[in-house]
This record gives structure tokens, C-alpha cells and sequence, in this order.
């Protein structure tokens, strides 16, 4: 209601002080009017000009990732989803160093494996990384992000990628005999967290995972088979894509939650640290989408395109 009397005023204002005036040839001629654009329209193409040969004017400014100015390098450090950030981290920021590894959850001492690696390594390749962020001066912003759910509940969202709970386990280092897995990410996310922000000048960004989908890529193509009496033929129908490409909300929410609170429990300790949560550029109240503005989002059942 309100922004419908807001926009009444917006009306009244802009013929009032906008369109009246300019209607009246008392107030503008033709040559002022006609003055006034190609002045603008210089300015513009000037400007435009000048932005496109000087790299968009950032040719002089210093690099900037949220509200932060960043001097030196950017690590990133996760599992395969991590991977999946690196191109666009790289065409955004000045200099990142992806260590990222698939299957490994980037904390300190803390493995975690399945039927497709090698025990212990991907405990020996984080915790090294870790302090290599920590101990190298070059260093100065660290970006953690891994899957939740799979590894701590050992299931796989709607039964894709069974390999991945296939002889699967998860290890703190120190304690091997615990076989709580949240309660070892719990623990290794605050002991990490600690370790890289006790350093001066070295800030950490968590990026909480992005929603499984959970669907064939395929299912996100605008070709869809259909069969009318006993005849196949290809139809390109986008209202089904987006039907057909998307999960309850609902769904989701509920195998991300403990995920979630974990992560935004511990980080309420460590202000300086930031916790980034994606989930709103896929999902609406009602669903997550696989596709959006008629790209697909996805290659994969989670892996983004």
C-alpha cells in the first residue's frame, strides 16, 4: 500500500517538476533541449572511452573485497565447491592463491575421506595450508567454504553421488576415537578460526555452501522430451525448466540447518571473521533454482556451472 501512495507522489512529482517544464516552450527551447543532450552525451562517451582503454578506471585503485582494502594475496581453501569460486575470485581480486582439494574439509587437523582417497591426506594438505596463510607475510585474506551435510550426516541429497559416502569417514587428528562429526567440525572450526585470527592482519571470510540441488543437468536444459502417443519429439518449453529445476525450499533449509548453526554460532565469537550466506541468490521463499534469467546455475547436482 505504501509504495503504491509512493508511487502516485513519484507521478505527481515528475510531471510537476519534469515533464511541465520541459513541455513548456517557454521555459526550454528546442536548441536548449537539444544543447543540453549533446553535452550529456559527450560527457558519457568520453567517459565511457576513457573507463574501457584504463580497465574499467581501476588501472590506480588498490583492490577491494566487501568493505575491506586488500594489499596482499588471497588464499582460498575448501573442497571441490571452493574450486568452483576460483575463476570469478580471480577476475575480482588482485592476486588468489586456490589450495583448495576436493574432499577436504579446511580446518586444522581434521581428515576426512572416502572410498576415492587416501586416508590422512587431506588432514596433511589443510593444516598445511592453514599455516602457510598464517606464517607467510604475503597473505592477508583467507576464504574457507566445503560442503556441510554429506560430510557430517554422511548422506547424499536425494541419493546423488553415492562415492562420496561410499567407505566414508571423518577424523579429528587429535582424538581419533571420536566418532561425533559435528561435534569434531564444531571443535576444528573453532580451534582454526582461532589459529588464523590471532595473526595481525589477517582477516577470514566463511562462505557457508551453496543449496545441493540435487538434479540431473539435463532436467535444466530448455529441450524437453515429451511423448504423445508413443511419439518422442524435443519441445523448448522454459516455464518446465524452471519447474522441473528447482527444490523446495523447505527441503533445503532443513538439511542445511545444523550445518548453518554450527557455523554462525561459533563465528558469533570471532567478529572479525565474516560469514557469508549465499542461499538468497538461489532460493526464494518457496524454492531453490537451478536455473535463473534462462542460464543454468548448476553442471551438476551441485556443483555450480
Amino acid at each position: 500500500i505504501l509504495l503504491c501512495i509512493s508511487s502516485l507522489f513519484i507521478a505527481w512529482f515528475s510531471w510537476r517538476f519534469v515533464e511541465a517544464p520541459f513541455r513548456s516552450k517557454d521555459t526550454f527551447s528546442k536548441k536548449v533541449i537539444f544543447s543540453g543532450a549533446l553535452t550529456f552525451l559527450s560527457i558519457f562517451s568520453v567517459t565511457g572511452f576513457v573507463a574501457h582503454y584504463t580497465n574499467g578506471l581501476q588501472k590506480d585503485l588498490n583492490v577491494t573485497y566487501s568493505k575491506y582494502q586488500l594489499n596482499g594475496e588471497v588464499m582460498l581453501l575448501g573442497d571441490s565447491h571452493a574450486k568452483n569460486l576460483a575463476a570469478s575470485l580471480q577476475a575480482s581480486l588482485r592476486s588468489v592463491d586456490d589450495q583448495s582439494s576436493a574432499g577436504c574439509i579446511p580446518l586444522l587437523k581434521i581428515d576426512r575421506f572416502d572410498s576415492r582417497f587416501v586416508k590422512g591426506d587431506c588432514a596433511k594438505k589443510m593444516t598445511q595450508s592453514l599455516r602457510e596463510f598464517v606464517t607467510n607475510d604475503s597473505y592477508e585474506l583467507l576464504i574457507l567454504t566445503h560442503m556441510g551435510p554429506v560430510y557430517f550426516d554422511q548422506t547424499t541429497f536425494r541419493g546423488k553421488d553415492p562415492a562420496r559416502v561410499t567407505g566414508a569417514g571423518v577424523i579429528d587428528i587429535d582424538d581419533p576415537l571420536n566418532e561425533d562429526r559435528w561435534g569434531i567440525f564444531e571443535k576444528k572450526v573453532s580451534e582454526t578460526l582461532s589459529y588464523v585470527t590471532s595473526s595481525l592482519n589477517k582477516r577470514v571470510v566463511y562462505i557457508i555452501d551453496w543449496p545441493e540441488l540435487g538434479i540431473e543437468r539435463q532436467l535444466c536444459s530448455h529441450k524437453i522430451e515429451r511423448e504423445i502417443n508413443g511419439l518422442s519429439f524435443t519441445v523448448f518449453d522454459d516455464q518446465a525448466v524452471v519447474e522441473q529445476c528447482r527444490i523446495p525450499r523447505k527441503e533445503y533449509d532443513e538439511r542445511a540447518q545444523k550445518y548453518k548453526q554450527v557455523l554462525q554460532n561459533i563465528i558469533q565469537s570471532f567478529p572479525s571473521v565474516i560469514l557469508v550466506d549465499p542461499t538468497e541468490i538461489f532460493c526464494d521463499e518457496r524454492f531453490c533454482y537451478g536455473i535463473k534469467n534462462d542460464q543454468p546455475l548448476y553442471r551438476d547436482v551441485d556443483h555450480l556451472s
